[in-house]
């Protein structure tokens, strides 16, 4: 089955049709110290399809490609190093938000 990528496609559509109306769920919790006291922020956020250039996309389709796009974006405009490995905590949420991509999740 493995040299049968027709056939593999075949039974993993009907196994598992593609759904069209998905949804991404977002959740996010930050504790630690501020002002000298203990604080706990959470995050939750639901995206759902959205038209982009007059074309539908998936959820799970846009906010991967949205999250990649800023993320190339701003390595590309000095942002972010483009070299060595970049933490995901060290990418400003303010200026992922900026790029033209990242303005889809506001």
């Amino acid at each position: 089955m493995k040299d049968d990528k027709q056939n593999i496609e075949e039974v993993l559509t009907n196994a598992k049709p593609p759904v069209r109306d998905d949804i991404v769920y977002v959740y996010a919790v930050a504790e630690g110290m501020q002002n000298g006291k203990m604080a706990r922020e959470e995050f939750y956020k639901a995206y759902t399809p959205k038209m982009i250039d007059g074309k539908e996309w998936r959820a799970i389709s846009w906010t991967t490609a949205a999250s990649i796009v800023a993320v190339v974006n701003m390595v590309a405009e000095g942002k972010i190093p483009n070299k060595e490995f970049v933490k995901q905590e060290d990418i400003s949420l303010d200026a992922f938000l900026s790029t033209p991509t990242g303005e889809f999740f506001v």
